[in-house]
């Protein structure tokens, strides 16, 4: 009767430890696909580092399981391929899937996800309006209603309801450290460069605020 006590006490022991390491480790258990399970009107969250710049978007945001998500693009079916529809300087284009995953240091740095079934219908306006905005100029300035895009401004301007309401939601946009309560210096050079006013405040959308959104299910990381 002891040893059995005994055994269920070690038992309950390898339980709890296990258990505190799947808590510690969650990223382990995400799924890992494969490019061809994405499909048109998916969308793909990047942990694209670009430089200072990305380190500075990172640096303002939030993203899922606090990830570090710099860039998005939307997945499109052409020419019986997969391709990307992304917002990146100059101009907003079509890439193929494989070259845009490729910009991270591995596949594990692009995230899957895709629009919940009941808002489907702002799917299928995406991908009938998605070549409207092939060839439109890049939003180097962060503003809205200007016909030119940065990446999820593109997103966000793609996923909307029949009546033009869209399904991502605008917050006020902050270039402030949360560490020191000050624009990141980055940010002061950037919009300086391009004789921009900081949008500070302004209403905007950022990959990481969209991969929050509760319209959407986070699937995995490709491998």
């Amino acid at each position: 009767m002891i040893n059995k006590k005994r055994n269920n006490r070690r038992f309950l022991k390898k339980e709890s430890v296990l258990f505190i390491m799947l808590l510690s480790f969650p990223f382990t258990l995400w799924a890992q696909l494969c490019i061809t399970e994405a499909k048109p009107g998916d969308i793909i969250f990047q942990e694209y580092d670009c430089g200072d710049l990305c380190r500075a978007i990172a640096g303002v945001t939030q993203s899922y399981h606090s990830r570090n998500y710099t860039h998005c693009g939307i997945v499109i079916s052409h020419n019986n391929a997969l391709w990307i529809l992304e917002a990146v300087s100059p101009v907003v284009k079509l890439t193929p899937i494989d070259s845009f995953l490729s910009r991270t240091a591995s596949h594990s740095g692009n995230t899957l996800a895709r629009v919940k079934e009941q808002y489907s219908a702002t799917k299928n306006h995406a991908l009938l309006y998605y070549p409207d905005f092939i060839g439109k100029s890049y939003d180097d300035c962060y503003t809205l209603g200007d016909d030119s895009y940065y990446c999820s401004e593109l997103i966000y301007e793609l996923f909307k309801n029949d009546d033009g309401s869209p399904l991502f939601e605008l917050k006020p946009m902050t270039f402030i450290s949360p560490k020191t309560n000050k624009i990141i210096p980055e940010w002061v050079s950037y919009f300086s460069k391009l004789n921009c006013a900081i949008p500070e405040g302004e209403p905007g959308i950022n990959p990481g605020g969209i991969s929050l959104s509760d319209k959407v299910v986070v699937l995995g990381d490709f491998k």
